[in-house]
């Protein structure tokens, strides 16, 4: 063999080695992209399922596990029949057609697992009267984050209970209390408690003078902001719903403080209706549980810890209101419905 077939063979070596490394490195880069992607995607999973299991904690809670119960051995059942929801889409698809009624669906499936709760209020409210959720929506779907407005409607809709045929909607029960139109009949009106108020904010004005709010409205407010504070810990988002509600149970006890002190025959008629009576402290002790929530997930204000401050300086006229109508045994637990019947607390569950 000659030099130049040497060279010539030398040449085709070299080519075939330089193609063989380029060949090489182009594995080791796919390899090394596809070991990156793997690992990226398990990062993701990872960051994924201590968000989702976050969630799930916080609406865990919203739900079930960290809440009392009106009647603490009756966990609310929250769920919807196969009846029930067909009738709910037909009165849907009276109002809203296409992209936006599927937008609605999808809105109020994500609730149903969220916030069951607020999806059977949202439920039986339009069943009963579909044009609730149209009002209701329609005022509510242009805001920058549809989402959270929602909670809007469920309380608005858990103000409702007289269209309901009852008094007051408490988780899954529609309470009906004997007596209670005479009772509230009889009351005086929340214009005269300005002068009992400490620290005045605008919302004094608004809800005891214009509306001049009663104790037995007070007491459905509460209920309803129960309600909004729940939506907001399963949606994680915040506001100062949890310093209102404080401000409306310092309103309870002005009320009493009022009554005792000013109006014996309004006080005596509150002492007397244990129906009233039993429904006042289950509300009262389910609030300040939703609220020590709030101030253990640091959702909470000044202004909040102010008014339970207030609630607190004022709480011995609930305190003696609860005892004179027999009702201090109820403080912690509920006996069971048909129990509380024999003991002659004038309540119904009223069916949807």
């Amino acid at each position: 063999m000659n030099n130049i077939d040497k060279n010539i063979r030398k040449e085709e070596s070299d080519g075939i080695g330089i193609e063989n490394k380029k060949k090489n490195k182009c594995i080791w880069c796919c390899c090394a992209l596809f070991i990156f992607l793997l690992v990226l995607i398990i990062v993701l999973s990872i960051i994924y399922a201590k968000y989702y299991s976050s969630n799930f904690t916080d609406t865990d809670k919203a739900n079930n596990n960290t809440q009392k119960f009106y009647i603490e051995s009756e966990i609310p059942d929250y769920s919807i029949s196969d009846i029930e929801k067909a009738q709910f889409e037909n009165n849907l698809s009276s109002f809203y057609n296409g992209d936006e009624l599927e937008n609605i669906k999808n809105d109020l499936s994500i609730m149903e697992i969220k916030y069951p709760e607020g999806h059977f209020i949202i439920v039986h409210n339009t069943n009963k009267d579909p044009e609730s959720f149209y009002k209701w929506y329609e005022m509510i779907k242009n805001t920058p984050l549809l989402l959270d407005s929602y909670s809007i409607m469920i309380h608005e809709m858990s103000h409702s209970a007289g269209m309901l045929y009852c008094n007051y909607l408490i988780e899954d029960k529609c309470i009906d209390i004997d007596g209670y139109a005479s009772l509230d009949q009889s009351l005086f009106t929340g214009d005269k408690l300005i002068d009992y108020v400490e620290n005045r904010y605008k919302i004094d004005e608004i809800y005891l003078m214009e509306d001049k709010q009663k104790i037995t409205l007070a007491l459905d407010e509460i209920n309803s902001y129960i309600k909004s504070i729940r939506y907001n810990r399963a949606y994680k988002q915040y506001d100062d719903t949890p310093s209102t509600l404080a401000r409306q149970l310092y309103y309870i006890t002005l009320h009493l403080k009022y009554a005792k002190e000013n109006d014996v025959q309004a006080w005596n008629k509150l002492i007397n209706n244990k129906g009233f009576s039993f429904t006042l402290l289950r509300l009262v002790e389910i609030a300040k549980e939703e609220l020590s929530i709030t101030k253990e997930t640091n959702t909470s204000g000044s202004k909040r810890d102010d008014n339970m401050k207030l609630y607190e300086d004022n709480i011995q006229y609930l305190n003696e209101y609860i005892e004179l109508s027999g009702m201090s045994k109820y403080i912690d637990e509920a006996k069971d419905y048909q129990g509380i019947k024999k003991e002659g607390i004038g309540i119904t569950f009223v069916e949807f």
